[in-house]
């Protein structure tokens, strides 16, 4: 009886497991400033971006750029750069930058250069290349770190497995008692 348990316990974490490998890895960004070539402060950025498994290709974005007054003829607008409105331009992942464009005529620009090549555990910004440009605003600079958005939460397989593991340990413990308890009887 033992045995068939431990076997069906095991064949069930098993199926339950799924491999990390054919995740896609989310990313936000990190305290990311937005600032004029001058040092101004200009904003910031925010959100998130998906890649897939192998950190080759953007798969989904959500990431948003502040409103900022900058004292010129024109202030930078929030923009709200989505798979809905905006399109991967060009893209060298995981070691260099990728670019989102707006789909509008003379909208935004959002290009992204790495300082070090994309890990799963994030990078930083290279700050002088990273980048929004607003048509009749001008650009203003990106400077901060990409880190993994789900580095801390397991995948449901693990914690599947977990509790399977946990199940049998207080089987196993339960089983050991009462075998004790009839043997002192």
């Amino acid at each position: 009886m033992r045995f068939r348990f431990l076997t069906a316990a095991g064949a069930a974490a098993l199926a339950l497991a799924g491999s990390a490998a054919d995740a896609a890895v989310t990313f936000r960004f990190a305290d990311v400033a937005l600032t004029l070539q001058n040092g101004q402060a200009a904003g910031n950025l925010t959100g998130t971006f998906t890649t897939d498994d192998a950190l080759a290709s953007i798969v989904d974005f959500d990431i948003t750029t502040s409103t900022a007054v900058t004292g010129g003829f024109f202030d930078f607008a929030r923009y709200n750069y989505t798979t809905a409105n905006a399109r991967v331009s060009a893209a060298t992942l995981p070691s260099q930058f990728f670019r989102l464009n707006s789909t509008s005529t003379f909208g935004p620009e959002l290009q992204i250069y790495f300082g070090s090549p994309l890990t799963v555990n994030g990078t930083t910004l290279n700050a002088t290349a990273s980048y929004e440009n607003q048509f009749l605003v001008g650009n203003r600079l990106a400077s901060g770190s990409i880190v993994n958005a789900a580095a801390a939460v397991p995948e449901p397989a693990s914690w599947a497995m977990m509790m399977t593991g946990f199940a049998l340990v207080a089987g196993t413990v339960r089983y050991r008692r009462r075998r004790n308890i009839v043997a002192i009887a």
